[in-house]
């Protein structure tokens, strides 16, 4: 089975997760590029190429893009999606810590949306970053703070999804610290809130199918059981209040790591 066959994708990832440009505006105004004509940018975890098709639009050409896609049938999707901006674009079929080399620095902007949480240890994965960017370099993570986690709703009826995804994420002081370890300062976070109401059966249907990664990793008795308390809930409602505040994380690469965060 294909990525694309998967419930979750078909549920979740085209549809509740392809951002709004107004949103994704709200996201991009965050990052105060650097003013140069012929920049270059890296989308970490680029997907089917949804959000790098809106930074490629409102990047001035010549700009070009570098997508990272590990998944190689999203990686295909990307390259045809993208397939319009012709050569300002390719898609590597890589994660960020096995890019080569000779890319170093290369990257004046790299965006990372909803990633962080799946990079790994934040020392190693921002000191990779860093090592890619050049001097004055920005870079814009969409992310979750721990704090804006124990806010979503969904976790009432999940609640063995929780522990899981705060050990995932990073939290504020150590997403900050590892930037400042990696040479980046002028750090700034901005919280961007896309909570929105929406159709009952698709919320039901984008955690019936696990469109949260973490709810792969409950039990599945705690699993059962939590559909049970949402169908429960959902009784009588047309549509939810979906909860989802994020942070922007912004900075500068200035090389070597700074002390104060």
């Amino acid at each position: 089975m294909t990525v694309f066959d998967d419930p979750a994708y078909k549920t979740a990832f085209q549809q509740f997760r392809r951002m709004r440009p107004d949103m994704f505006d709200r996201y991009l105004a965050c990052l105060e590029r650097p003013d140069i004509p012929d920049g270059q940018a890296l989308d970490v975890g680029c997907g089917p190429g949804l959000q790098a098709e809106m930074l490629l639009e409102r990047l001035p050409a010549p700009w070009t893009l570098t997508a990272l896609e590990s998944s190689l049938d999203m990686a295909a999707a990307a390259r045809q999606w993208l397939s319009r901006f012709g050569a300002r674009f390719s898609v590597r079929e890589s994660r960020l810590e096995d890019l080569p080399d000779e890319l170093n620095p290369s990257f004046d902007v790299a965006w990372l949306s909803e990633v962080a949480h799946l990079l790994g240890n934040a020392a190693q994965w921002t000191a990779r970053l860093g090592s890619l960017m050049k001097p004055g370099g920005r870079i814009l993570i969409r992310t979750s703070t721990h704090a804006q986690l124990k806010e979503r709703e969904w976790y009432q009826f999940f609640p063995s999804a929780l522990p899981v995804d705060l050990a995932r994420h990073p939290d504020r002081e150590a997403l900050n610290k590892a930037l400042s370890l990696a040479g980046f300062n002028h750090i700034v976070t901005t919280t961007i809130d896309e909570s929105r109401p929406i159709e009952k059966d698709f919320f039901y249907s984008m955690m019936q199918n696990k469109a949260f990664s973490t709810l792969h990793d409950i039990e599945p008795n705690a699993f059962e059981e939590g559909l049970r308390l949402l169908r429960t809930h959902l009784i009588g409602k047309s549509e939810v209040k979906w909860c989802y505040e994020m942070t922007a994380y912004t900075a500068t690469f200035v090389g070597g790591p700074i002390e104060h965060y």
